[in-house]
């Protein structure tokens, strides 16, 4: 993985994906893959544009051609700002994000919870 340049994140079972974390920790351009929901972490703070390919799945057949017009430069500055930004992707960066948003939203998150069942069945039928 840390040798390819574009590496697969379809979204999993969940709002985003792990993969999506392991190709930016290695410093590969995660090619994200959504169908009914577009959730990516760290909206406020980063620019997924300049980061990731981002392709809604009735778009796939597409991707490769996309893939394709990105020339070395576009990837060179794709590449540099992943590891610009590589301290949002360690351990320590996502727990410092997590409570900087608790602590921002600490008065909305009761409301938040309210549709959410902890038992691993359902989730929140909205991905904001």
């Amino acid at each position: 993985m840390a040798r390819s340049v574009f590496g697969l994140a379809p979204r999993g079972t969940r709002a985003s994906s792990r993969r999506l974390f392991e190709l930016l920790q290695v410093g590969c351009i995660p090619v994200y893959i959504w169908a009914d929901c577009l959730w990516l972490p760290y909206r406020e703070l980063v620019e997924w544009d300049a980061i990731a390919v981002v392709v809604h799945s009735k778009q796939l057949p597409k991707a490769p051609a996309t893939i394709q017009n990105y020339t070395q430069e576009q990837v060179e500055e794709m590449r540099h700002n992943i590891h610009r930004l590589q301290h949002l992707w360690t351990m320590p960066g996502i727990c410092q994000y997590i409570v900087e948003y608790v602590l921002r939203h600490e008065k909305a998150i009761p409301a938040m919870l309210e549709d959410v069942e902890f038992d691993g069945r359902n989730e929140t039928q909205s991905c904001a």
